[in-house]
C-alpha cells in the first residue's frame, strides 16, 4: 500500500525523479543526437544553399519538426516510466516506495518531460546559432518564441497522454486507446462536418475549426503553426494553460482512484474504453452507411448500423481476447448509430439556431459578402448585407434539392468583439435578384476597383474577350479601359441578375488585368448580356481584333 502522506515530501520525489532520469540517460543520449542530426544538422550540410536560397526552412520547417519529435518522445517516455503499472508484480513494488501517489505520478512525469525537452533546448540552442552565424532574416527572438510554443505543446501532450496511461491496464491497450480515441476524434470532426454541410442552411465553419474543439493535439498543433501566419497569440498560451491544468488534475485523480490488482484487465477504467468504443464505432457506422449510399437515405442508416455494431464486436474481441462482451458491443454500436441520428435530425432541424442565427447591427464592425462574378464587396453599413441575409433565411426551400442553376453566396460579419459570424449559401440567384443587383450596383462595388486601377498609374490593362465562344485577346488603354467601366456600370443598373450572371445567347464576358509595375497585380471579370448595347458597341468599335500585342511601355508612372 502506498503512503497517505510523506515525512520527507521533496527528497523522496527528488530521489524517484533522478532514479528515473539514471535510468534513462543512454536513450536520452541517443534522442538528443538523432535531433542534433535532423537539426540543425541538415541545416549545416547544406549552409551553402541556404544562403543563396529561401531562408524561410530556418523559421518554419525546423521548428515544427522539433515540435513533433518532442511532442512524440514525451508520450513514450510516459509510456516507459508508467509500465510498472501494466504488471501486478511491478505495481506493488512502485507503490509501496515512501510517496504519495501524486507524488510518485508527477516525479516520473516530470522526469519524462525533462528526458524529452534536453534534445529539444540543445537543438533550438545550435538553431539559434547558426541562424546568427547565416545572418538570415530569422531573428533570434524568432526562436525564442517557437521554443515556447513547443514547450507549451509538449506540455498538453504529455499531460493529455498521462490519462490514457493511468487508465490503461496494459500497454496493448494503451496504444489502442490512445491512437482509436486521436485518430478517431480527427475522424469523427471530418464526419460532422460533412453532416452539418449537408443538413445545415448556410453552413460554413470549416472542419479544422471543428478538429481543434475535439481533439488538444489539433489545437496546439495548428495553434503553433498559426504563428508563422500571423503573430504571437497569448490566447494560445492561455486556453493551452488550462488544458494542462485540467488533464493534470484529472490524471492524478484517476492514479489515486485506480487498484494496483486490477493491472492485468483490459482498462482500470471501464469508461475509456466505451469512450474508444464509441468513436470507432461511430465512424464505422458513417463510412458503410456512405458506402452503400450517397444520401442519408433508409438505406444508409441500415447499412450504417450494421457498420456500427461490427465495428464495436470487432474492437471488443480485440480488447478483451474475446466474444463475451458481444452484448454489450452490440449495444455500443446501437448507440452510436443513434447518437449519429440524433446529430442528424438536428442538423436537419436547423442546428439548434444556427441556421437562422443572423447578428444584431449594433453588433457588426463591418459586413463582406461575395458572390458569383464579384471580388469581395466590403460595407461598413451592413444594412444592405442584412436585407439580402435576411431574405436568405426567409426565403429557402429545403424540397429544392436540384443544384443545376444555384451558385453560391458568402456572407462574413466581423463583429465589433473580434470575432467572425460567417455564412455560405448555395441558392437560385433569380429568387433573390433585387437584394444581389442592390450589391452589385453599390458604391462599395464599384469604387474600390476604380480606386485600384487608378492608384496602379497602368497604362494599359490586358482583356480577353469571350463573345459567343469567340475569344479575342487584346488590351486597352487607361483611358479605354475607365470609359468601358463607366458604360458597363452605368448599364448594370438597368438589368437584372439573371442576365447579369446567367450567359444568353449573345451575351460575353471580359477577363482585365493589369499590373502597377511593382510586382502587384489585379484581375477580375465580368459579365454583360443583351441590355449592355452601349457597352457592346463601344468594345466594338475600338477594333479590338488589331491589337494584336500590346505597345512597349512603362507599366508605372510615378
Amino acid at each position: 500500500m502506498t503512503l497517505k502522506t510523506s515525512s520527507r515530501k521533496i527528497n523522496p520525489a527528488l530521489n524517484m525523479f533522478g532514479f528515473t532520469i539514471r535510468k534513462n540517460i543512454g536513450l536520452i543520449v541517443l534522442i538528443t543526437i538523432a535531433t542534433l542530426l535532423i537539426c540543425p544538422g541538415f541545416i549545416i550540410s547544406n549552409l551553402e544553399n541556404i544562403k543563396t536560397a529561401d531562408s524561410e526552412i530556418l523559421s518554419v520547417d525546423n521548428p515544427c519538426i522539433l515540435t513533433v519529435i518532442g511532442c512524440g518522445t514525451v508520450v513514450v517516455f510516459n509510456l516507459i516510466n508508467f509500465l510498472f503499472l501494466y504488471s501486478k508484480r511491478s505495481s506493488d513494488v512502485f507503490l509501496s516506495v515512501p510517496l504519495t501517489r501524486t507524488e510518485l505520478l508527477v516525479s516520473r512525469c516530470l522526469a519524462g518531460f525533462v528526458f524529452s525537452l534536453i534534445p529539444i533546448v540543445l537543438s533550438y540552442i545550435s538553431l539559434g546559432i547558426v541562424v546568427n552565424l547565416v545572418s538570415t532574416s530569422t531573428a533570434v527572438t524568432s526562436i525564442a518564441i517557437c521554443f515556447a510554443y513547443t514547450v507549451m505543446c509538449m506540455l498538453v501532450c504529455s499531460s493529455f497522454s498521462m490519462i490514457f496511461v493511468v487508465c490503461a491496464g496494459s500497454a496493448f491497450d494503451l496504444v489502442v486507446s490512445f491512437a482509436g480515441i486521436n485518430i478517431g476524434l480527427i475522424v469523427v470532426s471530418v464526419i460532422l462536418s460533412t453532416i452539418f454541410e449537408e443538413c445545415i442552411y448556410g453552413y460554413s465553419t470549416d472542419v479544422l475549426s471543428i478538429m481543434k474543439i475535439v481533439s488538444p493535439f489539433v489545437l496546439v498543433g495548428s495553434g503553433f503553426c498559426d504563428y508563422f501566419n500571423n503573430s504571437f497569440d497569448l490566447l494560445f498560451f492561455i486556453k493551452s494553460g488550462i488544458l494542462v491544468i485540467i488533464f493534470t488534475l484529472l490524471s492524478v485523480i484517476l492514479f489515486n482512484k485506480r487498484k494496483a490488482e486490477r493491472g492485468g484487465d483490459a482498462y482500470a477504467y471501464r469508461f475509456i474504453y466505451v469512450i474508444c468504443s464509441l468513436i470507432i464505432s461511430f465512424c464505422g457506422a458513417f463510412f458503410l452507411g456512405s458506402l452503400f449510399s450517397g444520401d442519408f437515405t433508409v438505406k444508409f442508416w441500415i447499412f450504417a448500423l450494421i457498420g456500427a455494431v461490427l465495428v464495436a464486436v470487432a474492437y471488443s474481441a480485440v480488447t478483451h481476447r474475446t466474444f463475451k462482451n458481444f452484448k454489450g458491443a452490440v449495444m455500443i454500436g446501437v448507440c452510436a448509430t443513434v447518437v449519429m441520428a440524433i446529430i442528424f435530425i438536428i442538423s436537419q432541424n436547423g442546428g439548434l439556431g444556427y441556421a437562422s442565427r443572423i447578428p444584431q447591427k449594433q453588433d457588426i464592425k463591418n459586413a463582406s459578402v461575395h458572390f458569383f462574378a464579384t471580388d469581395t464587396i466590403e460595407y461598413n453599413d451592413p444594412s444592405k448585407v442584412l436585407s439580402l441575409h435576411k431574405s436568405l433565411i426567409n426565403n429557402k426551400d429545403k424540397s429544392d434539392k436540384d443544384d443545376t442553376d444555384k451558385r453560391y453566396i458568402d456572407i462574413i460579419y466581423r463583429l465589433k468583439n473580434g470575432k467572425k459570424f460567417e455564412r455560405e449559401y448555395t441558392v437560385d440567384y433569380s429568387k433573390y435578384g433585387k437584394e444581389l443587383m442592390t450589391l452589385y450596383n453599390s458604391d462599395e462595388h464599384w469604387k474600390p476597383l476604380k480606386s485600384k486601377f487608378k492608384d496602379s498609374h497602368s497604362l494599359t490593362v490586358s482583356i480577353t474577350i469571350n463573345n459567343n465562344d469567340s475569344w479575342i485577346n487584346s488590351y486597352l488603354t487607361a483611358d479605354e479601359f475607365n470609359e468601358f467601366l463607366d458604360l458597363y456600370i452605368e448599364e448594370s443598373k438597368n438589368t437584372n441578375i439573371v442576365e447579369l450572371i446567367m450567359r444568353t445567347e449573345n451575351g460575353c464576358n471580359i477577363v482585365y488585368y493589369w499590373g502597377d509595375g511593382k510586382d502587384n497585380f489585379y484581375n477580375g471579370s465580368l459579365i454583360f448580356g443583351n441590355s449592355f448595347k452601349n457597352t457592346k458597341a463601344y468594345l466594338d468599335s475600338l477594333d479590338l481584333n488589331e491589337r494584336t500585342s500590346e505597345p512597349e511601355r512603362i507599366d508605372y508612372v510615378d
